[in-house]
């Protein structure tokens, strides 16, 4: 199974700068500061801007697992 960078691109607005690992990593280090606050809110808001590209690229996803695992599949 294979998802390319190009499909990515297409789907999602400024790939490959998405803040997803930022954030994961952010979320760990949080230390209450405002500094922290700020930029944890930065990238939640711009998880929910790109709410609609990210759920298009999880049902991308989806349908390449299921074509993956039945590509055997004989009728």
């Amino acid at each position: 199974m294979e998802i390319s960078e190009i499909e990515i691109k297409e789907l999602i607005n400024g790939f490959p700068e998405c803040p997803v690992e930022k954030l994961v990593k952010g979320i760990k280090d949080y230390d209450g500061s405002d500094e922290d606050l700020e930029e944890l809110y930065s990238l939640l808001k711009w998880i929910e801007n790109h709410e609609g590209e990210l759920a298009k690229l999880r049902r991308m996803i989806e349908k390449k697992i299921i074509d993956y695992r039945f590509k055997d599949v004989k009728v």
